[in-house]
This record gives structure tokens, C-alpha cells and sequence, in this order.
């Protein structure tokens, strides 16, 4: 669902996820991943033509496993991923550090 989001959101979107994750805990994001072929790519963009550009541009340009560090996950991984017609699925996991930085 993040894909139908704008960037700014889905950053919003993510640190809430974070905030409700126990040390430890591990979160698995499933949407649509960085378009690595041109069969992938233009298959993405049905996707684009109906969510807009601005909402899945990052999700093509692969920009979701920053966006899950800058959430504050760490071990940030694809761990899968499938081509649909609709473009790349894109599996991700990345879990909150058992210790928080100390500043």
C-alpha cells in the first residue's frame, strides 16, 4: 500500500511502524520494488498511470530500503522478489536495533 502514497507520507508511514515495533522486532514490507529490467519497467507503469508518477516513482528508482533506514531499521534487506505484470514485487525486512543510539 505504500505505493499509493506521496514520498512524505510513506516516511511518516514508516517511522509509526517503527515506533509500535518492539526492540527486536522485525518488519516485512511487501509493495512494488525497483523496476531492475525494461520488461519490469514498462510493465510498472500501468501502476504509475493510475497512482501517479509523484507516489511511485521512488518505489521504481528503488528508494524503499532507504526510506526503511531512515525510519531508524536497521538489517534493511530484499529478501525477495517476484515480477508480476504489474511490474516487480519487492519483499522487504528490516528490524529495530535491540539497543537504541545513545547521542
Amino acid at each position: 500500500m505504500l505505493h499509493h502514497l506521496p514520498p512524505a507520507d510513506k516516511k511518516i508511514a514508516l517511522r509509526a511502524m517503527f515506533a509500535l515495533l518492539r526492540p527486536g522486532g522485525r518488519l516485512l514490507v511487501a509493495d512494488r520494488g525497483e523496476a531492475r529490467s525494461p520488461l519490469m519497467r514498462a510493465a510498472f507503469l500501468s501502476v504509475q498511470l493510475l497512482d501517479g508518477f509523484a507516489n511511485t516513482g521512488d518505489h521504481a528508482a528503488g528508494e524503499l530500503p532507504r526510506y526503511l533506514r531512515e525510519a531508524g531499521l536497521s538489517t534493511v534487506e530484499e529478501i525477495h522478489r517476484e515480477g508480476t505484470i504489474y511490474g516487480t514485487l519487492s519483499f522487504y525486512a528490516g528490524e529495530r536495533p535491540t539497543a537504541e543510539p545513545t547521542s
